[in-house]
């Protein structure tokens, strides 16, 4: 059975070992920030440049490239998917523009099982969900702002 959070370490150091730059946005980028909930895919935002990087990079992993690219009117996508008997799991990159690429230059980073990980700022995270705006995206938005706000308001450390 296919683990998300292991995957996700896994995939990580797969980044940092080909050295490609990524940040965690989507489901898991908002349960890091605000509270855990449920999720069945990993989000990455990546440079454009880098896609073809990453496949390589998950290769060796069991990672695929099975669908072709998914291009909207909002945003690109790139699509991995992880097939283990019945189980399939799927890892979207992101591919960053002029307004999401501060995700991948002011990252913010921490340890998951002593792996570190780089999560793009809410600012990013709420500017990705905007594009979608679907109903579960509202009340994350809503959520994040609230914690930007906290952020902004508070004096930090004298």
């Amino acid at each position: 059975m296919l683990d998300l959070y292991e995957e996700l370490v896994q995939q990580t150091k797969a980044f940092d070992q080909a050295e490609i730059p990524y940040a965690l946005v989507g489901g898991i980028g908002f349960s890091l920030y605000v509270h855990p909930r449920a999720t069945e895919d990993m989000d990455f935002l990546i440079y454009p440049d880098d896609w073809e990087r990453v496949k390589l990079a998950l290769e060796p992993l069991g990672w695929l490239s099975l669908a072709g690219p998914l291009d909207f009117k909002t945003i690109s996508i790139r699509r991995l998917t992880k097939l283990a008997g019945e189980d399939v799991m799927v890892a979207d990159f992101l591919l960053a523009d002029k307004e999401t690429i501060p995700g991948l230059q002011k990252y913010e980073s921490l340890s998951y099982q002593g792996q570190a990980l780089r999560l793009a700022p809410p600012e990013v995270i709420i500017a990705l969900k905007l594009r979608r705006n679907a109903p579960k995206d509202q009340e994350d938005i809503r959520l994040l702002k609230i914690l930007v706000e906290k952020r902004n308001s508070d004096p930090g450390p004298a």
